[in-house]
């Protein structure tokens, strides 16, 4: 939720000005784009990082205290999640560019949602960006993606944690998946305001 609104929130910023501070900088509009598709990521990354020093500080105060296997453990979780849900950026800010803010918001958050609790009904969830944000953390954690114990299930558990090629070729696919929306999103761009 709290990435579809800081999206929208910084693609509504140019949108209201109707793009002059953009248009008036005097650098290709394309490299605009990717500037805001980068700082939501890097938004992302922040927030994800917030809840990992979270976990850290609860982790503190524990009866087990730090320990290095789980902290390694919790930061690769937010690291993935940074890239699995990074798909979002490049589809808010077009839908948010060219729709208006409420698309922006809800079309995103809605297949994130819709797609994330679809993981069980494909074979192949950790390529499919919005189910692979449920289903790839699972991949350091012993828990499904329902919140169930790994144990709860151990062949479908065994089946999401089993193969780590799979998970990184997941991240990948993530990866590739925002590089691939915000290029098309920057080319839109640069061709819509020079009009």
């Amino acid at each position: 939720m709290a990435l579809s609104l800081v999206v929208a929130c910084v693609a509504r910023a140019d949108a209201r000005t109707r793009m002059r501070g953009l248009l008036g900088l005097g650098f290709p509009l394309g490299r605009a784009w990717w500037a805001k598709a980068l700082w939501c990521l890097a938004l992302c990354t922040l927030s994800n990082l917030v809840v990992f020093g979270i976990y850290l500080a609860g982790s503190a105060f524990s009866s087990q205290g730090l320990t290095a296997a789980g902290t390694l453990t919790m930061l690769l979780c937010a690291l993935a999640n940074t890239v699995t849900a990074a798909w979002m950026i490049p589809a808010g800010l077009f839908l948010t560019a060219r729709l208006g803010m409420v698309a922006g918001i809800f079309c995103p958050l809605a297949a994130q949602l819709v797609g994330g609790f679809a993981w069980s009904l494909m074979p192949l969830p950790q390529l499919f960006p919005p189910s692979a944000s449920m289903v790839i953390p699972t991949s350091f954690i012993p828990v499904l993606p329902s919140g169930e114990p790994l144990a709860a299930d151990m062949a479908l558990g065994g089946a999401l944690t089993a193969d780590g090629m799979l998970t990184l070729a997941g991240l990948a696919v993530c990866a590739l998946a925002f590089a691939a929306l915000t290029a098309a999103g920057a080319a839109w761009f640069a061709r819509s305001e020079e009009r």
